[in-house]
């Protein structure tokens, strides 16, 4: 399909588009959150996605690039709006008086990556169960449907990797921390 579009097929792009829209959506939702600002992200990041597809190496999941491009493209434009506020481990409220750090955010960077790494290795099934929990908001049945399972193994495979991941997210943050 990347080959397609990079030879300018405009149905291919589509195809991307139809494919990936409810998870770039969610995505961006849950960085804006607000409904309008989520349609104006998605806009924006599959203009990236097509503008930079050519840039795209191979070296991820097609699916892990575009969750990428939909974060920098989401905190690019919150950061903008003067709305990137920081928040602690144990309370996530947002400050309004608080801008985000440069180290702050690197560290998000770090972490962001450290988090997709980790889901690349889980294996195809536990990442995409992930992936589809996490980043596209779906429902159990609705993944267990998708991916041949039952909703009662899908939901054992994403808590048992869930913790595993929040394990490797703390040893993360406490080595930052130290």
């Amino acid at each position: 399909m990347i080959s397609r579009i990079l030879r300018g097929s405009s149905d291919a792009f589509e195809v991307l588009i139809t494919k990936h829209y409810k998870t770039v959506y969610n995505i961006c939702r849950n960085f804006m959150g607000d409904d309008e600002d989520a349609r104006d992200m998605s806009q924006e990041v599959f203009i990236r996605i097509y503008n930079n597809l050519d840039k795209f190496r191979y070296e991820s999941s097609l699916n892990t690039w575009i969750y990428r491009i939909c974060a920098n493209t989401c905190l690019t434009q919150l950061k903008q709006m003067n709305r990137l506020k920081t928040c602690s481990t144990e309370d996530c409220t947002l400050p309004d008086d608080k801008e985000m750090s440069p180290e702050d955010a690197y560290e998000l960077k770090e972490l962001t990556r450290l988090v997709e790494d980790e889901l690349d290795n889980m294996g195809n099934t536990t990442g995409k169960i992930m992936r589809m929990r996490l980043f596209g908001m779906e429902k159990f049945k609705d993944i267990a449907g998708k991916l041949g399972l039952s909703p009662s193994t899908a939901t054992s495979i994403f808590t048992r990797s869930k913790r595993n991941l929040q394990k490797v997210v703390e040893s993360y943050n406490k080595e930052v921390n130290k």
